[in-house]
């Protein structure tokens, strides 16, 4: 039986060993786990990308809702503003001083030698700031308007020609304070009519005697 004799079988040990060499296992693995890194850093790269994208559409989408809030408050102001001015308005129109309404029924309060020479009246308004509407988190609270305190005082001068000056001033003056204008304008009260001034007896161009008297009259204060 022939006898084989292997000269390279020392030389492929040596490649053998080299082969199974456990430091270049390690190197391939750390070469798989590094490409399997990276795969998973770039998945991670492109989540973290698309969720940029989202957060910046959301941003956009909120700043846009915020522009539109913002521009609801100032129209909700701007409503209620105009409402506060149309209710002044209506206010005003309403309920303002009318002179011709006093002259009218002036007319009808006659007494006899008693005649009126002047009427004269006086206006006087307190003003009181305006207080801007505001707004919270929910709604806007309205503001209230400027308002003005209106005081209104009448000077009725009037000469009293009868055959006794002076003795149809009273009389005058309770014609006036009973006339149906002054109850309407205060209403729950009574009217209140003051004599403030009266002169003496003094001949008129015609030597016939004459007094000269005023009654004054305070209507009752309205906000306006």
């Amino acid at each position: 039986m022939p006898i084989r004799i292997n000269l390279l079988a020392e030389a492929q040990m040596a490649e053998e060993l080299r082969r199974r060499d456990p430091v270049k296992r390690a190197i391939w693995v750390g070469v798989l786990l590094i490409a399997a890194v990276l795969a998973w850093t770039s998945v991670l790269q492109a989540r973290i990308t698309l969720q940029r994208s989202q957060v910046s559409r959301l941003q956009n989408s909120i700043t846009r809702m915020q522009a539109d809030y913002s521009s609801i408050v100032n129209n909700q102001k701007s409503l209620a503003e105009a409402r506060q001015k149309l209710a002044a308005l209506e206010r005003l129109s309403t309920n303002r001083y009318l002179s011709a309404n006093l002259l009218d029924a002036l007319q009808r309060a006659y007494v006899q030698d008693v005649r009126v020479i002047k009427l004269k009246t006086d206006f006087k308004y307190v003003m009181t700031e305006a207080t801007k509407p505001k707004t919270n988190a929910f709604t806007v609270i309205e503001g209230k308007p400027a308002t003005a305190t209106e005081q209104i005082t009448v000077h009725i001068e009037a000469i009293d020609s009868s055959a006794n000056p002076g003795d149809q001033v009273n009389d005058y003056k309770e014609t006036v304070a009973s006339l149906e204008h002054l109850d309407e304008v205060f209403r729950e009260t009574t009217p209140e009519v003051r004599l403030t001034g009266l002169t003496p007896p003094q001949p008129d161009g015609n030597g016939r005697p004459y007094v000269l008297f005023t009654l004054e009259c305070n209507y009752p204060e309205k906000v306006r």
